[in-house]
């Protein structure tokens, strides 16, 4: 059976938009569904300014307009707010590695967290808080987030997305065993999504993503 991989970054607001197509296409379609950490903003040092700020929200208008997912726009991104993806990504393959089967939940917790609740992500405590919530130890967890390894295993999911030649998020890939088969790569809703899966599923043949 066909399995799918879905790289997505907890940072991402198209992702906040997809996720309740994604869950859904877990929760109602026959196939697993693996996450994978993309690293939008991976390593990022230097603090928001205001007029990244109204870049970066006017795209959240966008999506909140696309999708109806909620967005708390008062308090979100103060001045000086640094933009890095890393922690929230790590955090997300650290739950992977304890309790795989609720990774995406996970995700989408950390997503609701930044985007409905203005809280930051990039935060050791809640990033703990959040991962007790799906049922992991707290210590394991932050030994495994705060680890040489997660760091590894972090850089190892963002190496993936180089290899798969994903270029933007959400994106989902479908993994037939003999290949790679793109079906989305950004937002779409359900329906197109489980229209693109038989479509593309249907014919699979040997050979790469294309």
């Amino acid at each position: 059976m066909a399995s799918l991989i879905y790289f997505a970054d907890p940072m991402c607001s198209w992702c906040w938009g997809f996720a309740p197509v994604i869950q859904r296409v877990r929760d109602e379609l026959p196939y697993p569904v693996e996450v994978v950490m993309g690293g939008l903003r991976a390593g990022e040092t230097r603090g928001i300014t205001p007029q990244l700020r109204d870049y970066v929200q006017h795209h959240w208008h966008q999506v909140a307009a696309t999708t109806d997912q909620t967005f708390r726009f008062d308090g979100a991104l103060p001045e000086g707010f640094v933009y890095d993806t890393e922690p929230a990504c790590r955090a997300v393959v650290a739950l992977r590695e304890l309790q795989p089967d609720r990774a995406l939940d996970y995700l989408h917790d950390l997503q609701e967290a930044f985007y409905a609740q203005a809280r930051d992500i990039k935060d050791e405590e809640l990033l703990v808080e959040l991962a007790v919530k799906q049922g992991v130890d707290a210590q394991g967890f932050h030994s495994s987030w705060a680890s040489d390894q997660g760091r590894l295993r972090t850089a190892a999911d963002f190496e993936r997305k180089e290899q798969c030649g994903v270029m933007g998020f959400p994106c989902l890939i479908a993994d037939t065993g003999e290949r790679l088969r793109m079906i989305t790569m950004g937002y779409q809703t359900f329906d197109i999504v489980a229209q693109q899966l038989e479509r593309r599923l249907g014919k699979a043949q040997a050979g790469t993503v294309h």
